[in-house]
């Protein structure tokens, strides 16, 4: 039941990570960024049950051993080889979940930004970006976009090393 249920909550955020839109060089109206608010918020909802469920793996199958009248001391040798099997993967799939969570918190941010300054961007689809001349924005726009990539970095040497496992 464990693992049907990290892989239901892993497939529901792979199909809004999906939908997930972060091209802000093709928002041409308020409703978009709404639209794509709404769906990073999706996703950091959806990611935050995955990451329970990873973090409440043991107490979720004790719980589901348990049920099926397995011993104590079974229980313990089970819980004991998926510690010993799972800790460093487990711990760097926790890791990738919290930088997911931490770029969509990001990208609000940035949609956040663009909805208070309204009027005074455009897109600028040749850049996949915005264009204006408020240096405020600007300057804020760009920190924002420092941290997805600083961000994405650090996701990248956590996948990497799972990837080499």
């Amino acid at each position: 039941v464990y693992i049907n249920t990290l892989q239901s909550k892993q497939a529901t955020v792979d199909k809004i990570f999906d939908k997930v839109d972060v091209d802000v060089s093709t928002i041409t109206e308020f409703a978009h960024i709404k639209d794509r608010k709404s769906t990073l918020n999706e996703f950091i909802n959806a990611n935050a049950e995955l990451m329970d469920t990873r973090k409440n793996a043991e107490a979720i199958l004790t719980e589901e051993l348990n049920k099926r009248a397995v011993s104590q001391k079974s229980i313990d040798a089970y819980i004991k080889g998926y510690r010993d099997g799972q800790t460093e993967q487990h711990a760097l799939l926790l890791k990738i979940d919290v930088t997911n969570t931490q770029s969509m918190e990001v990208w609000l941010s940035i949609m956040d930004l663009l909805e208070s300054k309204g009027g005074v961007w455009e897109p600028y689809p040749e850049n996949f970006s915005i264009q204006t001349e408020d240096e405020e924005l600007i300057e804020k726009f760009n920190k924002l976009l420092e941290r997805t990539d600083s961000i994405a970095n650090e996701q990248a040497k956590y996948i990497e090393e799972l990837q080499s496992q």
